[in-house]
């Protein structure tokens, strides 16, 4: 049997025997079991305190219960399950022994299946590694968990059921194989596919270990009081710690000690803590320190795409010195802290190498989240693979946290297939062996990449091809060619795009008209195929309500863009009413609303709703007396990060101004897919008659990314920050001249890394009069 270093081989068909024991015995005949389940005690199996990552999960208890529920539903017999062999019955014998393989692998995932005319064994060096026996033999019988719950089970009817005598011995090729799943359905669905935990504890953590500094409990008041202990940005106290203070070091190490020497944790989703492993990664964001001594500590030159300075030196010498620390606190204690590389700490270091125990793991956040890796035109595609080699060669073991959704976006018909068919295996050839997968309740946008997903990170040279002609018609039935078309439409769309603007604002380039057109009529026709066949129709539907938050999207979009308000309004309403009724037929595939996760609803709240509101708001309430043009002329001021812009308006004789679209086109799309700094526009105006007599006026951006500043006729209206594309409005009533042309000049700092491929203005800019109360009240009547 061929091996990869360090790893056994998979040998994947059934016939490939290690035995020479040949011919076949039957678990079930002619609707009789005759099989029975033999568990050994979940308590009394061995193993290694590094392979039970997750000790209360009851892995032996699972194996038994899916062994003798899926033989018994194909057969239609009910399996006995007993801790001792039924006399008569074929014993299928779970974790009688430990495996321990020739070459025993780093998290005990190796196990055997050997199947003889006596009985069946299934062993592995860990309990999860019996579990994974017992899927894989399930799998051999032709079982397929493509998603959680019965709904993504595909389970053959067969009254009677034999195997082939013989034996495999199976490992991973990925040591980590993490997609982030939650109990009881998604992890289930998880460890059946022979995922596993979170081996590399990453998530972002550092506030639990900087707990400790004088003034961090008090937020900004108390770290103002202990400046020494926290950076510097904009002049003034920032919320990072000061990486060059040696107490700081000093104090994180102590909270490092403490929470290596208590009992470890799960290594659920991201990871924050295991056996002999913490994470002692940065809290979300990117890093800044104007102090002197920290802008010592990194190398000269900028992360790629934020533009900023790299902090990778600053913060992994932080981390270096914390290691040595933790000696001199601890000596002796065997500990390892993973660490995220993220945001504008992604780049490999330059001055020295990380001490070995830090565990750099690779979170491309800010790349491209569309294409796979080296795509040609597609910006920033090629910026990943350099960044793991970088690594590579400058820490002995390296992992990988990538995104399983279009970030701020849970709700638009995604696709990861191809992504990961091109690139999980290209990661293992550059020698990645962890990986991490950013996941959240999206199921209807995971069909089938999450399946692929888990079988390639078993075993790279999975032929997946193989794999997807099973699936159509497993999954779909009579409706396999038309949603084969519909995945492929779709999959194509996203590999084949030179899109680099995140979350729904670069879709109109993705699902073009043509493209929406091609998946509509491919639904129409699954639609037709699978109508009254249960489960094949219900699979079909879910891709229905997937394909309705495009179709809703695209109208709001359209009626914003074109000032029709209160249809855009009434556009956001049936978009999360979509999204409710989806998620009360299909919950696992949508997902619950819940403020703490990303979700279909809350994304759309905080990214969208507001601004749809807001909009039909103005349609009632207000009187537009001025629409600014799409198009604007423009000044585009260049910002490095951390450097203050210049706050003054180039000379409108300035060679620089020239005419950019605003809400119909991103940044992106008009050729700055990096660009950061301010964005100045220029607008002339006068107003009509009928309306030079209203009293109040409020100026209006249905969005902007992401601090937005004006001037009506030299006066300054103030500066708001808006965040998240959200909607703000300034009150102009007292700058505004009905009787004369109006100059309105605008700022849009989108220097503050918000998203990518974008800034400026998202949507359309308005001036509005308020009506007075009693023809509002008529307004909202009339509609």
């Amino acid at each position: 049997m061929a091996c990869r270093p360090g790893l056994l081989a998979v040998v994947v068909f059934w016939l490939c025997v290690v035995s020479t024991q040949a011919g076949s015995i039957t678990l079930v005949a002619d609707g009789r079991a005759k099989c029975c389940i033999v568990s050994a005690d979940e308590k009394s199996f061995e193993e290694r305190d590094t392979f039970n990552w997750t000790p209360k999960t009851p892995f032996l208890k699972w194996a038994a219960e899916d062994l003798a529920g899926y033989i018994g539903k194909m057969g239609g017999v009910s399996v006995p399950v007993a801790d001792q062999p039924v006399e008569g019955l074929l014993p299928i014998l779970l974790g009688a022994d430990p495996l321990v393989p020739k070459t025993p692998t780093p998290y005990g995932d190796a196990y055997v299946i050997s199947v003889a005319t006596n009985a069946i064994a299934l062993k592995g060096e860990s309990r999860r590694a019996v579990y994974y026996a017992a899927v894989d033999f399930l799998y051999r019988l032709g079982v397929r968990w493509y998603a959680p719950t019965e709904m993504g089970e595909v389970v053959p009817q067969r009254k009677t059921i034999t195997v082939e005598t013989g034996g495999v011995e199976c490992a991973p090729d990925f040591a980590t194989r993490r997609l982030w799943c939650r109990p009881p359905d998604e992890l289930r669905w998880m460890y059946r596919n022979r995922l596993g935990d979170a081996t590399i504890p990453a998530g972002h953590s550092l506030h639990g270990y900087a707990a400790g500094l004088p003034g961090w409990k008090d937020g900004k008041e108390g770290r103002s009081l202990h400046p020494e202990y926290y950076s510097v940005v904009n002049g003034t106290n920032g919320m990072w710690i000061n990486l060059a203070n040696p107490e700081v070091v000093r104090v994180v190490a102590g909270k490092a000690v403490e929470s290596l020497q208590e009992e470890p944790r799960s290594g659920a989703q991201g990871g924050k803590k295991a056996r002999g492993f913490i994470s002692i990664s940065p809290d979300d964001g990117f890093l800044q320190d104007e102090r002197p001594e920290v802008v010592a500590m990194n190398s000269p030159g900028r992360e790629p795409v934020l533009g900023m300075p790299s902090f990778s030196d600053a913060w992994f010498g932080f981390l270096t010195r914390v290691c040595a620390e933790v000696d001199r606190q601890a000596p002796g204690l065997d500990f390892k802290f993973g660490s995220l590389a993220y945001m504008n700490y992604i780049l490999p270091p330059k001055k020295a190498r990380p001490d070995p125990r830090i565990v750099p793991v690779i979170a491309p956040i800010t790349l491209n989240r569309f294409v796979s890796m080296n795509t040609a035109g597609a910006p920033a595609s090629d910026m990943l693979e350099p960044i793991v080699k970088g690594w590579i060669g400058a820490s002995p073991r390296v992992g990988v946290y990538l995104y399983n959704f279009n970030l701020a976006d849970m709700a638009m018909p995604y696709t990861r297939r191809l992504h990961w068919t091109k690139d999980i295996p290209r990661f293992f050839t550059l020698g990645i062996r962890d990986m991490c997968i950013e996941s959240h309740p999206n199921w209807h946008t995971m069909m089938p990449g999450n399946y692929v997903a888990a079988r390639l990170l078993w075993d790279t040279k999975t032929d997946i091809t193989a794999e997807l002609n099973a699936f159509y018609p497993d999954y779909y039935g009579s409706a396999a060619s038309a949603m084969r078309r519909y995945d492929t439409t779709l999959e194509n769309a996203y590999e084949s795009t030179k899109v680099y603007a995140g979350g729904v604002w670069g879709m109109h380039r993705i699902l073009t008209t043509s493209v929406m057109k091609e998946l509509e009529e491919a639904l129409l026709d699954a639609e037709k195929q699978a109508a009254g066949e249960g489960v094949f129709e219900d699979r079909v539907k879910v891709a229905r309500f997937s394909l309705n938050f495009a179709k809703i999207w695209f109208a709001a979009r359209d009626a914003m863009n074109r000032g029709d308000f209160a249809e855009a309004e009434d556009h956001g309403t049936a978009f999360v009413a979509n999204y409710r009724d989806a998620y009360a037929r299909y919950p696992v595939f949508f997902g619950k609303n819940v403020s703490w996760s990303p979700n279909i609803e809350r994304y759309f709240e905080l990214f969208h709703s507001r601004a749809l509101t807001e909009a039909g708001r103005i349609a009632r309430e207000g009187v537009i007396v001025c629409r600014i043009p799409d198009e604007l002329s423009t000044c585009l001021e260049p910002v490095e990060a951390g450097v203050k812009p210049s706050g003054k308006a180039p000379d409108p004789e300035h060679a620089g101004w020239k005419p950019m679209k605003t809400y119909s086109s991103t940044l992106d799309e008009q050729g700055l897919p990096f660009f950061r700094g301010v964005i100045w526009h220029r607008f002339e105006f006068d107003l009509s008659a009928d309306v030079k007599s209203a009293k109040s006026f409020r100026l209006w951006f249905g969005g902007v990314d992401s601090k937005v500043r004006g001037w009506l006729n030299g006066q300054d209206i103030g500066e708001q920050f808006a965040g998240s594309f959200r909607p703000v409005e300034f009150d102009v009533s007292a700058a505004l001249e009905p009787e004369k042309n109006n100059l309105l000049v605008i700022a849009v700092d989108n220097t503050f890394p918000n998203e990518v491929g974008v800034g400026g203005i998202m949507r359309p800019v308005v001036i509005y009069s308020p009506r007075p109360a009693t023809e509002q009240v008529s307004a909202v009547m009339d509609r």
